[in-house]
């Protein structure tokens, strides 16, 4: 027939460990290692995003989450926090992300401009040294980048009505 299965507080909080650490293993394999949270939105139309990383501190990862921070903006947007409300991805619809990859070269290459829309905010190593992660600051100018998304005419003006 059927069996009845009981567990233990401490069981329950092993399987609750294991499924948060699967769901952060498969997050952080989504955005190349980086698991990304919002820090702080400004009013001057920056966005201070926190990306950690399961690999050690190094300055040379730092164009890598920047332009991670890009991609977190541009395609999944992301989740409300603390000091953050929630923000929607600036592509929409499968017709703006298509759009987008025709220029996708220009904006993520070594020397593309993603440069442009980011900044690196000086960071010590992360302070909770039981961590294994390391943490990057990145502050991504969403004025700037919808505008360019505007001027590349992937985006709609804000004030058009159609």
């Amino acid at each position: 027939m059927f069996a009845c299965v009981f567990l233990s507080a401490n069981q329950i909080m092993m399987s609750c460990k294991s499924i948060f650490f699967l769901l952060l293993f498969l997050s952080s394999c989504a955005s190349k290692s980086f698991l990304v949270s919002c820090v702080d939105l400004e009013q001057t139309g920056y966005i201070h995003l926190s990306l950690s990383d399961h690999r050690q501190l190094n300055e040379k990862r730092y164009p890598e989450a920047r332009k991670q921070a890009i991609h977190t903006v541009l395609y999944t947007g992301v989740a409300q926090s603390a000091g953050c409300p929630s923000l929607r991805p600036l592509l929409q619809s499968s017709e703006e992300r298509d759009k987008f990859q025709s220029i996708s070269n220009e904006v993520f290459s070594k020397d593309g401009r993603w440069s442009e829309f980011t900044n690196a905010i000086p960071q010590n190593q992360n302070k909770d040294k039981t961590s294994s992660y390391e943490v990057y600051s990145v502050a991504v100018a969403l004025d700037q980048l919808r505008l360019y998304l505007e001027d590349k005419k992937i985006l709609k003006p804000l004030n058009s009505i159609f």
